[in-house]
């Protein structure tokens, strides 16, 4: 396992108890980011070519900024990325379902992730492991909507 990398130098309970709570909220951030990214209400797949044209131009697409804003906020996070690799790479394979700008913002964030890994621990087992594991979820998910419809 990759060695928890401190926010700060931690000289007291209150300052932990401080780093799990921000912590915390960025698992959140994320989390939400992402499902909304990947909402189906968003999606205009439903809509004319026309219709979806017009929504475009009038309102932009929601899920194009939210995917700059949380490739921002993560740039922000540097070292603390590690300790994101658990949480997020489930997260990062139900972005590629985005579209462009969700494949984008999941790729940056993967490598990002594989760089932060092998700078700390010069392998690459701990994001090897769960994407072997996050796949195998996927499949298997998959495999068992398929044999319900």
């Amino acid at each position: 396992p990759i060695p928890c990398v401190p926010w700060q130098s931690q000289t007291s309970g209150q300052y932990q108890r401080r780093v799990h709570g921000q912590y915390d909220m960025w698992q959140a951030y994320f989390d939400l980011g992402i499902r909304v990214c990947v909402s189906p209400v968003l999606k205009s797949k439903g809509f004319t070519i026309a219709r979806q044209q017009f929504l475009k131009r009038r309102y932009g697409d929601i899920r194009e900024k939210l995917c700059n804003d949380m490739g921002s906020m993560w740039d922000h996070l540097k070292v603390r990325q590690l300790q994101f690799i658990g949480f997020l790479i489930p997260e990062l394979i139900e972005l590629t379902r985005c579209g462009k700008m969700g494949k984008k913002l999941g790729m940056g964030i993967y490598y990002d992730m594989l760089y932060q890994e092998h700078k700390a621990t010069g392998k690459f087992i701990d994001v090897e492991s769960y994407t072997i594991d996050s796949l195998y979820q996927t499949i298997v998910r998959n495999q068992r909507h398929l044999t319900r419809a």
